[in-house]
């Protein structure tokens, strides 16, 4: 199955779905101008990135769970002169090694290498130190994909740190890097993008580094072990824009005062930390900037919670999911809040669930 979408100027693209080189082949006399490719689950091979590689004006080529690629492959990119985007997911027969080819786009900005078993410390030396010839430290590169990469130590990380113009940072998942590859990052002027979520090595200590990166725009801590200590020192990031702590179940109201200090958030996302109240989300009304909330299956909201949060006039998506069998203090009142809250918002979402059943009602 595939198909074929052609985009208005500047630039056109190809979805090509499960399909095979000679495909690829047929299809390069189409797309002169193709600028933007996506290969997910093609059964192509090396040969096939050979005929890719005419397309001159290529500049984003996303190669998932294309399984027979090898670096052979990879070599082929060379040729794509204007490549500033690429892609490799669930590719098995790329060793480490090609991580020195990908070292030789110079042009490359995005780079994304997540749940790859071939990305580790040595690897991502190659790209940023290289020692071949024809490869080069890809110094422009702006943002960098290594999530569920579980090779990635601190030592990587302490290469990554380097990269001048680095701006997003994705470590999602990335199970063996602890605080002390957080502190290689302390000197960034560019970094604006973090993503540490699911790092389950990371204390609050790994935090007081992340707040030495003043001029983060959005930072991911889900699924981690922070605690109101690790929270107080994110309420040092005054540029931040976004800010997930979901499913943080060690952070309590406490942490919501240094959360509330944070007057360019916009938006924030505090479901499944379930030792949150009523009395503390109430802090939250003094954000000026707010637009979008996610209290779902927070246990301890009460009604108490949702009159301050009435306030809050940016405010444009509210997501608000009440577990009867555990919210014991959230009544009628509160429903009729979030009634009030409806009328001025874009957006809202109150799910009811108890154990015997479920009932959902919209007026």
């Amino acid at each position: 199955m595939h198909s074929k979408k052609r985009l208005r100027d500047p630039s056109d693209a190809l979805l090509a779905s499960s399909c095979n080189t000679p495909l690829i082949r047929r299809r390069r006399r189409l797309t002169p101008r193709l600028q933007s490719l996506n290969l997910f689950l093609c059964s192509v091979t090396d040969h096939g990135l050979a005929n890719v590689a005419v397309c001159k004006m290529l500049a984003s080529v996303s190669l998932s769970h294309c399984s027979w690629i090898t670096e052979a492959g990879l070599r082929h990119l060379i040729r794509l002169a204007h490549l500033t985007a690429l892609r490799i997911y669930r590719s098995v027969h790329i060793k480490t090694e090609g991580l020195n080819i990908l070292a030789a786009l110079p042009l490359l900005r995005t780079l994304k290498l997540e749940g790859e078993a071939w990305v580790t410390d040595a690897g991502l030396k190659c790209i940023v130190a290289p020692t071949t010839d024809s490869a080069i430290a890809l110094k422009r590169l702006q943002s960098l994909n290594l999530s569920k990469c579980n090779h990635v130590t601190d030592a990587g990380l302490e290469l990554v740190a380097v990269l001048p113009q680095l701006r997003s940072l994705f470590l999602d998942g990335c199970s063996k890097i602890t605080d002390a590859g957080l502190g290689y990052f302390t000197v960034s002027a560019s970094l604006q993008v973090l993503d540490i979520a699911s790092c389950t090595k990371l204390t609050d200590a790994g935090l007081a580094h992340v707040a030495a990166l003043v001029q983060l725009r959005a930072l991911n801590l889900c699924s981690c072990k922070f605690t109101d200590t690790g929270l107080a020192h994110v309420g040092a990031l005054s540029q931040l824009q976004t800010l997930d702590a979901s499913s943080n179940e060690r952070i309590t109201d406490a942490a919501l005062v240094h959360i509330a200090s944070l007057r360019e958030l916009v938006r924030l996302n505090l479901s499944s930390c379930k030792k949150l109240t009523g009395k503390g989300v109430a802090r939250l009304a003094t954000l000026p900037k707010l637009q979008t909330l996610n209290l779902a299956d927070c246990a301890g909201l009460t009604d108490v919670g949702l009159v301050h949060l009435t306030s809050m006039t940016e405010l444009r998506t509210f997501f608000f999911l009440l577990n009867l069998s555990k919210c014991n203090h959230v009544t009628d009142a509160g429903l009729e809040l979030v009634a009030v809250l409806h009328e001025g918002l874009a957006s809202v979402v109150a799910t009811l669930r108890c154990e015997i059943g479920h009932s959902l009602h919209r007026k």
